[in-house]
């Protein structure tokens, strides 16, 4: 293979470690290359014989990376082994013994109540990393470097904040990814996930050595949330791939990437070449193994060289195996005891995680076995226990293709058993896409996960999508799979999976439109959030949302129960992108199922209009969050809307924008009330009049730079955009007032915003009057515009406004 593709195709594949027909069948399976033959018995993984032993395998990978690859290299060839599982039985064992044990006495992973919600989750008991969390009582938010806590009320008024914790150091530089909350009648701990990289984007950025990355892990107290204080900081070396929590242990998967300080990358002249040889050559085990630093100062490497495992290199495609050594570090932090660490690692990077209350399973892409020159990609899985709290290396297996989305929604695990839905891209333009439904098990052969199950498989020929369809939405739930397909039209597929050797497709729907997000509500009922779509000249073309309820008690029967319609082509939500942006509370005998969806809705206002192209976009009407139920008539289940809160509203004239787009939207409900963040503003009412809300404004944090010392120039905080009502055109320049109390200032629009310095709102926060005045429109006026400030100086906030013709 030529080396600057190898190159490339690797520096892709590193980048990437960062982040079905229907019953009865559609024909023949145009089946993609087979892979070539694997002996099961052999394990993909195996721990290095000695220190010695891994410290050659990062040597060989740094080779390929400074400009010795074509040198003859005595550390290369020594790393071909044999991997036949009875030699390796042993040595895994000592790796897995070799951890540290954490905690385990309160993996309970129950907090809160069944009256509010959390973070909406992939697996029940398995919690997700948030920038908002809630307990039912206070509301944390983590913006940039620091996290604000809000208490909220009840009966529909609005929080209040109580303070504010800041995490950052002057010397450190780096912002908060997100929350992990652990409260019940033992614990009150708030945990945040901090991220510091330092990326050069010159030549040598291409070189993964010079991939330098923290993750940085803050534990709080927050018996008192008023008085909440930091007990612990963790800064470990490698960038975050990804967490989860199951009670008091947090998993942290990082990525850390071995360098030497000096190595030149691509070295082509002799002298550099021999500068790299002598760094090489003088490497200590400690100097490529990451380190955990902690708040004291004090340091010490996450973990022995013998709790790492490689991958197994076999001779004959031994140059196509040996790239840079990514090691992958999967950490258990007890949250009670944070200097409790037990860690293990893979000597290669992720792209994907699933984790259930029972195991860890990361997935990496393989490119490296190819088929009659085709470039062949497959998934490698390797499994983690944790039933102890620590995680021990169990097995590892392949299946064809790769995850069509993400990959945790494309994994499921039941019984042991792991059931992924993978996707095989042949090219061309005729039946280009083969998902694979493949069902993953322990083999009796030690630390191999044999393959149990497929479709289509022999017997079973029906597969999963239509030809050229790809997966739209996916949900593996227990002993059921549920699988939508688009290309033209949605089929929604059951799949059984109660039998492991013989996964079956149960039913299928077919509708226009198509689901993005599927939801469980029940063990009959799964609810669909998607998009309808208009053909058009043989092109299927986006239109408004849909929400529809599908019965699923009997697969072979599965039909919608209710299908409800918003907006028009241009309408959105977060839910499609961020799942935690969806809301649902599980009902009881005495409460319907309740739902909240955040939707930015366009063409609301105007009628239908079937002459109308469906390539037409219509114009933005409200962004608010929808309320549903789902009551619990098992004999006649209905979905219906039931209210929403609007955030921000044509109709009212304005539009306000502060600290805008700084976090997804979210909402919590807790008994009667509903708690609805909409970019910088917290929304309060009840389910029963939730149209008439109290709010509370949250100003946006910035960090001017990495000491965090406040810049000298003047901010303006009030900028106007204004805008015809009818035609949706940006206007020409008006007269604009701001008028708070006694202060008055004439204000910028949107046609003098480069010039006209005079005009604004200079670092003066306060709650103002609005009124502007222009040529062949009404006069407009508004009130209660808030204007507030960060550490250093005002938030600018945006307003448009819409006037109206004379």
């Amino acid at each position: 293979m030529n080396s600057r593709i190898r190159l490339l195709l690797v520096i892709v594949a590193l980048l990437q470690s960062c982040s079905e027909g229907g019953i009865g069948g559609t024909g023949g399976i145009n089946e993609p290359p087979a892979p070539p033959d694997a002996d099961p018995s052999l394990a993909l993984l195996l721990p290095p014989e000695s220190d010695t032993a891994f410290r050659d395998y990062i040597i060989a990978g740094l080779e390929q990376w400074s400009g010795l690859a074509d040198d003859s290299s005595e550390v290369r060839d020594n790393l071909v082994q044999g991997n036949p599982i009875s030699t390796v039985i042993t040595q895994i064992d000592a790796v897995n013994t070799s951890l540290e044990t954490a905690d385990a006495a309160n993996l309970s992973s129950a907090i809160g109540s069944a009256d509010f919600t959390q973070t909406n989750l992939l697996v029940q008991g398995v919690d997700e990393l948030d920038p908002i969390k809630y307990d039912g009582e206070y509301l944390y938010l983590a913006q940039n470097d620091r996290i604000q806590i809000f208490k909220t009320n009840s009966a529909g008024q609005a929080a209040v904040q109580i303070g504010t914790l800041k995490l950052v150091d002057s010397d450190v530089n780096s912002q908060i990814r997100g929350l992990y909350l652990l409260k019940n009648d033992n614990d009150s701990i708030l945990s945040a996930i901090r991220t510091s990289a330092n990326y050069f984007w010159t030549l040598d950025f291409f070189a993964p050595f010079n991939w330098k990355g923290e993750t940085i892990i803050d534990i709080m107290d927050i018996r008192d949330p008023e008085a909440a204080f930091r007990t612990a900081e963790l800064t470990i070396d490698g960038s975050y791939v990804n967490s989860r929590r199951i009670g008091n242990i947090l998993y942290l998967i990082t990525r850390f990437t071995p360098g030497v300080d000096g190595l030149i990358p691509f070295a082509t002249s002799d002298a550099d070449r021999e500068t790299n040889r002598t760094l090489l050559a003088n490497i200590e085990i400690d100097d490529v193994l990451p380190r955990v630093k902690f708040k004291d100062g004090t340091s010490q490497t996450l973990l022995t060289s013998q709790q790492c495992l490689i991958p197994a290199i076999e001779e004959a495609t031994a140059g196509d195996q040996v790239n840079y050594p990514t090691l992958t570090t999967i950490t258990a932090i007890d949250l009670n005891n944070p200097l409790d660490l037990s860690a293990i690692c893979i000597a290669e990077g992720i792209w994907g995680m699933h984790m259930s209350e029972e195991a860890i399973y990361l997935a990496a892409i393989d490119h490296s076995r190819s088929v009659q020159n085709d470039f062949y990609t497959e998934t490698v899985i390797h499994k983690f226990s944790i039933n102890n709290g620590n995680p021990e290396y169990v097995a590892s297996g392949r299946v064809p293709g790769t995850f069509w989305g993400d990959p945790a929604f494309l994994m499921g695990e039941h019984e042991g058993n792991l059931t992924l839905i993978t996707t095989v891209d042949n090219g061309g333009f005729e039946d280009r896409f083969q998902h694979r439904l493949t069902i993953l098990g322990e083999s009796t052969e030690e630390f191999v996960l044999d393959v149990l199950g497929q479709i289509p498989n022999a017997t079973r020929n029906a597969v999963i999508g239509k030809p050229n369809e790809q997966i739209f939405a996916s949900r593996i739930v227990g002993d059921r799979a549920f699988v939508v397909t688009f290309a033209q039209i949605d089929p929604v597929y059951v799949i059984d999976l109660s039998d492991p050797s013989d996964p079956a497709i149960l039913g299928e729907l077919e509708i226009p439109g198509f689901s993005s997000y599927l939801q469980p509500v029940s063990e009959n009922l799964l609810l669909g959030v998607g998009k309808d779509t208009r053909t058009e000249s043989g092109f299927p073309f986006f239109q408004g949302m849909n929400i529809r309820l599908f019965d699923v008690s009997d697969p072979g029967n599965l039909h919608l129960l209710s299908d409800l319609k918003i907006g028009k082509r241009g309408t959105d939500s977060p839910v499609f992108w961020d799942p935690h942006s969806f809301t649902f509370l599980q009902g009881d005998t005495e409460r319907p199922h309740r739902l909240a969806i955040p939707i930015r809705v366009h063409g609301a206002h105007l009628p239908d209009d079937p002459n109308l192209s469906a390539a037409t976009y219509f114009s933005w009407t409200e962004n608010a969050l929808y309320l549903f139920e789902i009551n619990n008539d098992d004999n006649a289940p209905l979905l219906s809307q039931v209210g929403k809160m609007v955030a921000e509203d044509f109709d009212t004239g304005q539009r306000f924008q502060p600290g805008c787009c700084n976090w997804n939207s979210r909402s919590f409900f807790n008994a009667g009330d509903i708690h609805y963040l909409n970019k910088s503003r917290l929304i309060t009412a009840t389910w029963s009049e939730p149209g008439n809300s109290q709010d509370i404004f949250i100003p946006s944090i910035f960090v001017d730079a990495a000491n965090d010392v406040c810049t000298t120039e003047l901010r303006n905080g009030l900028i106007i955009d204004l805008i015809d009502r009818e035609t949706r055109d940006f206007l020409n320049c008006a007269d604009a007032r701001a008028i708070d109390g006694d202060f008055q200032a004439e204000l910028k629009t949107s046609c003098d915003m480069a010039g006209e310095d005079s005009k604004g709102l200079f670092e003066r926060a306060g709650t103002y009057d609005i009124s502007v005045d222009k040529d062949g429109f009404l006069p407009f006026s508004t009130s209660d515009v808030h204007v507030q400030t960060d550490r250093c100086h005002v938030s600018a906030t945006y307003v448009s406004i819409y006037l109206e013709k004379q």
